[in-house]
Formats: structure tokens, C-alpha cells, sequence
């Protein structure tokens, strides 16, 4: 239950930011504060209830998103922005040994997520 708070935090933030200026007291703020939470948790619980396909979902696009954000994309964005003539070449090698690690790991970890859904 604190994971779900934890995650959907930011998205509770920002649907308070657009309400707030409608509001017109503290007190007010407040109780709207704690209804936009509660209605965005017991959305969350729902879902993952009634979507049998949510946790598969859920593990896949994590996955993806991440390698591609932490593993992938910092190396790759490196030799962009500095380009091979202007790196060490030991770095030119680390990075790309990150981009292919960080892919092949994706390939794998889909595959995985896969063939766990299907078994």
C-alpha cells in the first residue's frame, strides 16, 4: 500500500496544482487534498483488482523505461553529445559496451517477463 502512495504522489501533486486555484480556503485545500489522494489510490487498488493483466503491464513497461533511461540512454547520449573523435577511446568502448549490455539485457528481461505471463 505505501509503494502505491509513494508512486502516485507526483500525480496526486499535479492534479492539486491545477485544483488549487478554485479552492477558496485552507480547510478547503486540505479535505481536497486528501479526497484527490484517496480517489487516486482506490483508482490504483481497482485496476490492479480488476485488470488481470495489469501486473504484466506493469513489470513490462518498468523494465523497458528503465534500462532504456539508467543504462541505455546515458552512453549513448555521451557519445552523441561528444562524438568518437573526441573521446578517449577506452570510453568510446565503455559506452558502447553499455549500450549493447543495457539492449541485450532488455531483449532478455522481455523475454522473461514473457514467458512468465504465458506460464
Amino acid at each position: 500500500m505505501y509503494g502505491c502512495c509513494l508512486y502516485q504522489f507526483p500525480l496526486a501533486l499535479g492534479i492539486e496544482e491545477l485544483v488549487a486555484p478554485y479552492v477558496p480556503s485552507n480547510n478547503a485545500m486540505e479535505g481536497t487534498y486528501a479526497a484527490i489522494k484517496i480517489v487516486i489510490i482506490t483508482s490504483c487498488c481497482v485496476v490492479a483488482m480488476y485488470a488481470p493483466g495489469f501486473a504484466f503491464l506493469t513489470a513490462l513497461v518498468g523494465l523497458i523505461c528503465s534500462m532504456s533511461v539508467s543504462v541505455i540512454f546515458p552512453p549513448a547520449a555521451h557519445l552523441k553529445l561528444f562524438g568518437l573523435k573526441n573521446l578517449p577511446l577506452w570510453q568510446v568502448i565503455l559506452d558502447i559496451i553499455f549500450v549493447i549490455g543495457g539492449t541485450v539485457f532488455a531483449v532478455v528481461g522481455t523475454i522473461s517477463t514473457l514467458r512468465n505471463f504465458e506460464g
